[in-house]
């Protein structure tokens, strides 16, 4: 019941810092209509940039239910073997008990 394993593939869906654009230097040459064309486009890659990290958080999200799900059967897994180990020891202090009530009723 193991779940596939989550890769972080995310070299092609985020952008690097050198493909963003920074147009800065022609603003003070620019008409209205550049400027606001400017804002448009300023607005889209910001837009895109939380997109971004909207998709990074949610690929982090699934990494932590994953681990949380392991750690979960984990814990299961150790649970189960103390349970054993204690049942063995119940059995192991019954028969000690069993052997000193005979012990006990011989010397009687």
């Amino acid at each position: 019941m193991s779940a596939p394993p989550i890769s972080l593939n995310l070299s092609n869906d985020i952008p690097s810092s050198y493909s963003c654009l920074m147009p800065s230097d022609g603003i003070g040459s620019m008409s209205i209509n550049d400027t606001d064309e400017l804002e448009a486009n300023l607005i889209m890659d910001l837009v895109r940039a939380r997109r971004d990290v909207f998709r990074v958080e949610k690929v982090l999200a699934d990494c932590v239910v994953r681990e949380r799900e392991i750690m979960a059967n984990l814990s299961k897994h150790q649970s189960n073997v103390s349970k054993k180990k204690l049942d063995k020891a119940d059995i192991g202090l019954g028969l000690q008990e069993q052997s000193n009530r005979r012990v006990s009723v011989i010397l009687d």
